[in-house]
């Protein structure tokens, strides 16, 4: 197990103490090593009430590289803002920040959350699930098989886990850490309705990234029918192509679990529920 208390929350780019706090902990990380039926289980604790993006704080800004001996058979992530156990040795500050490092069984669930209302599921073939895989196109997968997703409920939950499973070829190597974050935005972003700013250009983007008809794109877009997450601008044009903006921020629960099969087959299934303490 890998434990870290902080004065300040790890950002995508540290700086000074941070960035040296940051590769310590990248040291530690690479020690943990999950056997075939365990999954890492990372979580994150902070006594203050702010918006971020969990995985990013436990997962992205660390970077994915350093849990390549500990992903390979999926993950799992939390965070909660609660207070936090006590620091083994005295700071410089009070921390304010925890992160927790652990191997898990894969068939586990998370510790300071229960699942509640299903709010969307669905279960649908895929493309290879690589490197490659990016928001764009796990956001057009999942609504191009729109009639694919069974919606329980209507409701924009305030708070949500994903649980998603991967059935993919015995052969195929992960790294969970590095396939998370592209797999959860693109999920998140296809369970929104944009509200139509700058629609025609930024559907124009979309579509050359795509390599498909602007208008499916855009139609895609402006879709509704699984916006359990309700309407937001879900995206803008970004240099030469668009930022996407999902409420990622809401997802305070995940796991990404590869199931290995004999064939060649890929699918893509999950869930999204509303969250209980």
């Amino acid at each position: 197990m890998v434990e870290l208390w902080s004065t300040e929350r790890l950002p995508f780019e540290p700086k000074g103490w941070l960035k040296e706090m940051r590769n310590e902990l990248r040291g530690a990380l690479r020690e943990i090593e999950c056997g075939p039926q365990e999954v890492l289980h990372s979580t994150y604790l902070s006594s203050l009430a702010a918006r971020y993006d969990a995985e990013n704080v436990l997962l992205y800004n660390v970077g994915a590289a350093y849990f390549r001996r500990s992903c390979a058979a999926g993950l799992r992530f939390e965070a909660t803002p609660r207070g936090l156990p006590a620091a083994p040795r005295p700071t410089a500050g009070e921390p304010r920040h925890y992160h927790r490092y652990q191997p898990a069984a894969w068939s586990g669930g998370f510790n300071y959350w229960t699942s509640g209302l299903e709010i969307v599921r669905w279960d649908m073939p895929c493309a290879p699930l690589t490197a490659t895989a990016d928001v764009a196109s796990i956001w057009h997968l999942i609504k191009s098989s729109a009639a694919l997703m069974e919606v329980s409920s209507g409701d924009s939950p305030s708070r949500f886990a994903l649980r998603v499973l991967i059935d993919a070829p015995e052969w195929v190597r992960f790294n969970c850490a590095a396939l998370v974050k592209p797999v959860f935005d693109g999920i998140v972003c296809a369970l929104h309705v944009h509200d139509g700013s700058m629609l025609g250009e930024v559907g124009e983007r979309l579509a050359a990234r795509l390599g498909t008809d602007p208008t499916k794109v855009v139609g895609g877009l402006m879709d509704d029918r699984i916006a359990v997450l309700g309407k937001r601008r879900l995206l803008w044009p970004w240099r030469h192509s668009v930022q996407w903006n999902p409420a990622d921020d809401l997802c305070l629960a995940g796991e990404l679990l590869i199931r290995r099969g004999q064939g060649h087959t890929w699918r893509l299934a999950g869930k999204l529920l509303a969250l209980d303490p």
